[in-house]
């Protein structure tokens, strides 16, 4: 069973290796089976084991990314039918084999490297954009990380990155290849069509009472209006603070000291690499370039990489393998270095430019350390205000009481439905800027607060739910014009839908002539421009359904009719073909080429995913897998 999982797991796997980096973060939950001290192997790749509590975790981090992104729909059960568990799985032997492999190379990562890719991570930032201590602790906190086994896991991903990165470099795909899709994708299609819009119906009759009661009644949804809630609420919010704090010279020059770490931009240098599969190659291409010959052009005529793959561009010390990191800053600008071994070849490099390093001076940073000083402050007093707050409350006040004390705005709405809208079917204006306030909003039972909840960017909020209108069916007297349009609205509808048909069946029935079919009906076809089979230049409103039928058609034949949506149909007859030429189009060649090159990238790392696992083994305990989960 796993393994034909791991034969059809490419597209998750790829997909993994493309977004090494990324983590994602929730409130994970993790079986109290493995608490007790029991935590069996589920799996093993190259001696390395995978423990039950880690494939449970994992499983419930896609477990509720799934439940996120189709809004609760997916449940335990269903995610199991899925085959949920047994693809995680299959990531982790992935992981762990790729893991295996970039320890084997000695392959490291620097902690400034680790350091600036957490910092630059968006879910660790605060409203204003930066980054904030407090909210990284708490997202690892829900994580269930910490901050060690957090550092762990990214250093490895990183390392990964750089792994299967090192393998995509000088694909080119070939030019049979490149000619065959270009023909497919390229050639062009005329048509003759013609549309019929719903609103262009003009003999729609009145409806009877009776038969706007009908509809009314068979289309109660059409109709119905949402719960809505009346709510009294309390925001607290650091960007309200900001104003009021001031900071003192002095703290900010000693904030300045103490993270002087951060404020050292480190040596860099732009560079060119080339690397070999041997000593000679690299000797032999050093000595044409010490002879003359340009760098990039030496190094694309006998590595077959792109001039982009060959400029590195500007990097540091820790960005390059150690053992070619001392030769390569040893140089000067315009130098190159003689060829150095890795475990990946021979490289040769040339220093286009060098960046010494240097410490960022006070002045130079000053408003960055004052505002972050200015942001902890604020979120710290935010933290207080809430404290102070909740003790009120404690104290007995009453919401507006507890606010009036401390000085707070207390807010409210009228009606608002679940999706921000007011009775009027608008956003009801105005409504917090915070993402789970309407779900706490309807998650708290009538004349009930929420209490304080702590919401993303270190907002604080608490709503009390002041009264319910429950969802209900508007009653028909109320309503009896909107009824009415509607009524009539379907029946322009399923009379265009009707016409169409008619069209369709005359145009075929008359050997394509839509034309003439088109004009007894009351109306005039359409000459497209040329266009592409995915709608490529096409300068009418046809839709990517009727699109697709018309490169299945003969010259001459006419197409079904087809919904393209807005209450529009439409009809097409195949006027011509356009063949496509591969020695036109430069600019969308060179994008198909990059769109294979990607394709050739995934089947490269598929390819070597399989055989470094191949290599450390790996061993399942299905029964185990299956009685846990």
């Amino acid at each position: 069973m796993f393994e034909g999982l791991l034969a059809q797991g490419k597209s998750l796997l790829v997909k993994l290796f493309l977004g090494l980096i990324a983590l994602s973060f929730a409130v994970w939950g993790i079986g109290d089976v493995f608490r007790g001290g029991s935590d069996p192997s589920v799996a093993s790749v190259g001696g390395v084991e995978i423990r039950a509590s880690e494939l449970s975790r994992q499983y419930n981090r896609e477990l509720q990314r799934l439940r996120a992104a189709t809004n609760g729909e997916i449940d335990a059960e269903q995610a199991r039918a899925l085959g949920i568990v047994q693809q995680t799985l299959i990531s982790m032997i992935a992981r762990t084999a790729l893991d295996r492999q970039a320890a084997d190379f000695a392959m490291g990562v620097a902690d400034e490297t680790v350091r600036q890719e957490i910092r630059s991570r968006p879910e660790f930032r605060n409203e204003i954009g930066r980054f904030d201590r407090q909210i990284f602790n708490l997202t690892l906190a829900r994580a269930q990380f910490s901050e060690e086994e957090y550092i762990a896991i990214l250093r490895t991903d990183i390392a990964r990155d750089h792994l299967t990165g090192s393998l995509s470099g000088g694909l080119v795909p070939p030019e049979p290849m490149m000619d065959a899709l270009y023909r497919f994708r390229e050639e062009r299609r005329i048509v003759e069509a013609v549309v019929i819009d719903a609103k262009d119906v003009t003999d729609v009759p009145t409806p009877e009472a009776a038969e706007v009661a009908a509809y009314h009644g068979d289309n109660p949804d059409l109709f119905t209006a949402p719960e809505y809630r009346a709510l009294t609420y309390v925001t607290l919010r650091p960007i309200d603070l900001v104003d009021e704090i001031e900071i003192d010279t002095a703290v900010i020059e000693a904030e300045y000291d103490a993270r002087l770490d951060e404020f050292t931009v480190q040596s860099r240098v732009d560079v060119d690499m080339l690397v070999f599969p041997d000593e000679a190659a690299a000797l032999a291409a050093q000595s044409r370039i010490l002879d003359g010959e340009d760098f990039v052009a030496v190094g694309t005529e006998l590595t077959g990489f792109g001039a982009e793959d060959i400029k590195l561009g500007e990097i540091t010390r820790d960005d390059m393998l150690p053992e070619i990191a001392d030769a390569v800053f040893a140089l000067t600008a315009g130098a190159v270095a003689p060829p150095v071994q890795s475990s990946f070849g021979w490289h040769l490099v040339r220093v286009n430019e060098t960046f010494p390093g240097r410490v960022q001076s006070f002045d130079e940073v000053r408003a960055q350390v004052r505002e972050d000083l200015v942001v902890d402050q604020a979120i710290d007093a935010v933290f207080e205000l809430g404290n102070r707050f909740e003790d009120e409350l404690a104290g007995g006040a009453s919401l507006a009481e507890a606010a009036r004390a401390l000085d707070l705005e207390v807010g409210k709405i009228s009606a608002i439905d679940r999706r921000g809208l007011g009775e009027d079917g608008k956003p009801y204006d105005p409504q917090p800027a915070v993402p789970d306030f309407l779900d706490a909003a309807f998650d708290t039972a009538l004349d009930e607060e929420s209490g304080l909840i702590e919401s993303v960017g270190n907002i604080m909020f608490l709503v009390r739910v002041d009264r319910i209108t429950a969802p209900a069916v508007r009653p028909l007297d109320t309503i009896a014009d909107e009824v009415a349009r509607a009524w009539r609205g379907a029946y322009r509808l399923t009379r265009a839908e009707e016409i169409a048909g008619e069209i369709a069946t005359a145009a075929a029935a008359a050997s394509g002539d839509l034309g003439a079919s088109a004009r007894a009906a009351g109306f005039e076809t359409m000459i497209s421009a040329a266009f592409t089979r995915d709608g490529r230049d096409l300068d009418l409103d046809l839709g990517g359904q009727l699109v697709g039928a018309v490169f299945g058609l003969e010259p001459g034949a006419v197409s079904e009719a087809t919904a393209i949506g807005g209450g529009r149909f439409a009809i097409a007859r195949l006027s011509g073909i356009v063949p496509a030429d591969p020695a036109d189009g430069a600019s969308r060649r060179d994008a198909l080429r990059a769109e294979i090159r990607r394709n050739l990238e995934i089947d490269l790392l598929n390819t070597f995913e399989g055989a470094v696992r191949a290599a450390y083994g790996y061993k399942i305990n299905t029964q185990l897998v299956d009685n846990l989960f």
